[in-house]
């Protein structure tokens, strides 16, 4: 007994069919001009707000960051992009720069 293959069975399984991939873009285009106003926006600001909180500054930088981090919401949400991603820049690195004072100056009062 002999089996038969089927008619086609020498050709290959066809491709799959791709489809297009999605083209996702920017709703509003950040320009890097925004990105280093928000950043300079934000030393100001930082500035301003160690200025008036000269005797504690802990306090006083802890407000401006969550006054920075709403601004960056906002910015983000209604505003210019570029200028929020300035903003969050800043307050990242106002956070981490408090962290390592604030932590070194525990460190050295501890020991």
């Amino acid at each position: 007994m002999r089996e038969t293959q089927p008619p086609d069975w020498w050709q290959p399984p066809a491709a799959p069919v791709r489809e297009s991939r999605p083209i996702y873009r920017e709703r509003r285009p950040v320009r890097w001009s925004m990105v280093l106003l928000g950043v300079v926006a934000s030393v100001i600001w930082y500035v301003v707000v160690a200025i008036a909180s000269s005797g504690v500054l802990l306090p006083g930088i802890l407000a401006g960051m969550l006054v920075g981090g709403a601004v960056t919401a906002v910015l983000a949400w209604r505003g210019d992009p570029g200028l929020s991603i300035g903003v969050a820049i800043m307050v990242g690195f106002v956070l981490s720069l408090t962290i390592l004072i604030e932590g070194s100056s525990l460190f050295v009062q501890f020991t």
